[in-house]
C-alpha cells in the first residue's frame, strides 16, 4: 500500500504546511508508524523537532533505532522491556511521557516553536497546561474522557470516535486478535470446536472480535462491562477476551480452572485486579495483538488509521475550535476512497 497516496487524502488539494511547529507523539512505534513521521516532516516539522514516545509492549526496536539514527528525538523508555510484574504499565508510560514532556517544552520555547500533540490513551494531553502548545490529536476512544475531564484549551481533534476508524479499523484490528487466539486455541485442543471464548465489552473492537468468533463457531458469550455483576461474578468459556479499555474485570470474578485471558485494548489493565491462581493471561497482560514485530499483525493496511491521524493534527493546527473537535468528515471520506482504492490494487 502507497502510504503516500493516503496522506495525500488527508490534507486534500491544499498543500500542508507544518513550518514553525514542533510535534510530540506516543505512538506504537511500528513500522507503519514511520511514513506518519515522515509525512509530518516532509510538512516542514524538522526531525530534530519531532519528539516521539514509544509504548515499551509494542516497539519494533529496529524501527525506533531508524528513527532515532534519522534525528528523531526518541525517548529512552521507548526501547526498554515492560515488566511482567503485575502493576499498571500506564505509571511508568506516564512518568517517561512527562519527562519527555518537559524536554520538547523547553527546546520549543528556545526554538521559538509552536506544539503539536499526538497522543494515544491520553496519556500527554490532560496533564499540558494553556498555552503550553496548540493543539492535538487523539487515537483512542479511553483517552477521549481523560483529555474531557481536563477541559482542554486548544483544538483536540478527535480521531478516536470518528466514523473511519470506528467503521473501518475496528475489523483490522480484531482480525489480528482473533488470528493470535486462534493459536491459542489450537495450542490448548487440536479438536479446536470444543474450545469456547467469551467477549467482554461491546465496543467496536469487542463488537467486530465477537463477531469473527462466532463465524468460528467458539463463541460462548458477549458480557458488557456493566453487566458484570448481574452474572454471580462468574464468566464462563476457557478463553476471556477483554475489550473494554478499563480494568474489566475485579478481583471477585471467578473464571473456569485453567482459563486463558487475552487483552484485546490497551496496556496491561483489563485483568489487573484479577486475582484467581488457576488461570494464564496471555501476553503478560498485555494486548495479544502487540508482539513487538514490524507490523504487529496489521500488515499495511493499518495505514488507514495513519492517515487520519495526519489529517487530524493538519486540522488541529488549523486551531479552527477549542476543546474536543471531531474529525472533518471530508477527510475522512477523501482518506476512506483511497484506501479502498490502494486495497484493490494490491
Amino acid at each position: 500500500m502507497k502510504y503516500e497516496t493516503l496522506f495525500r487524502a488527508a490534507q486534500g488539494e491544499e498543500k500542508a504546511n507544518l513550518r514553525g511547529y514542533a510535534v510530540l507523539a506516543v505512538q506504537h512505534v511500528l513500522a507503519s508508524t514511520t511514513p506518519l513521521f515522515e509525512a509530518i516532516n516532509r510538512a516542514g516539522v524538522a526531525r530534530e523537532n519531532l519528539y516521539v514516545l514509544g509504548k515499551q509492549y509494542s516497539t519494533h526496536r529496529s524501527t525506533a533505532k531508524k528513527l532515532l539514527n534519522s534525528g528523531v528525538s526518541v525517548h529512552e523508555h521507548t526501547f526498554g522491556k515492560p515488566q511482567t510484574l503485575r502493576y499498571d504499565y500506564r505509571e511508568d508510560l506516564t512518568k517517561a511521557a512527562q519527562s519527555l514532556v518537559q524536554t520538547a517544552l523547553e527546546r520549543t520555547r528556545k526554538a521559538r516553536l509552536q506544539l503539536l500533540v499526538i497522543d494515544e490513551g491520553g496519556i500527554i494531553l490532560p496533564f499540558l497546561s494553556p498555552g503550553e502548545y496548540v493543539g492535538g490529536v487523539e487515537q483512542t476512544r479511553s483517552g477521549i474522557p481523560r483529555i474531557r475531564s481536563s477541559t482542554p484549551s486548544a483544538p483536540i481533534v478527535n480521531v478516536a470516535e470518528s466514523y473511519a476508524k470506528l467503521h473501518y479499523e475496528s475489523p483490522i484490528i480484531a482480525k489480528t486478535i482473533v488470528n493470535k487466539i486462534e493459536r491459542l486455541i489450537q495450542a490448548r485442543d487440536p479438536r479446536f470446536g470444543d474450545v469456547a471464548c467469551t467477549v467482554i465489552g461491546r465496543g467496536a473492537i469487542g463488537h467486530a472480535v465477537a463477531n469473527r468468533l462466532e463465524e468460528m463457531d467458539v463463541l460462548e458469550a458477549v458480557i458488557e462491562q456493566s453487566d458484570m455483576k448481574e452474572i454471580n461474578l462468574f464468566i464462563p468459556g476457557e478463553i476471556i477476551v477483554g475489550c473494554t479499555g478499563t480494568s474489566c474485570v475485579d478481583e471477585t470474578a471467578q473464571f473456569e480452572k485453567g482459563a486463558m485471558l487475552v487483552s484485546a485494548s490497551s496496556s496491561n489493565i483489563e485483568f489487573l485486579r484479577v486475582q484467581q491462581p488457576n488461570v494464564r493471561i496471555a501476553n503478560h497482560g498485555y494486548p495479544i495483538n502487540f508482539d513487538r514485530s514490524a507490523f504487529a499483525g496489521t500488515s499495511k493496511e493499518i495505514g488507514l488509521t495513519r492517515a487520519l491521524m495526519y489529517a487530524g493534527l493538519l486540522q488541529a493546527a488549523r486551531g479552527e475550535t477549542s476543546g474536543i473537535t471531531p474529525l472533518d468528515s471530508d477527510a475522512q471520506s477523501r482518506i476512506i476512497t483511497a484506501w479502498k482504492k490502494e486495497n484493490q490494487q494490491n
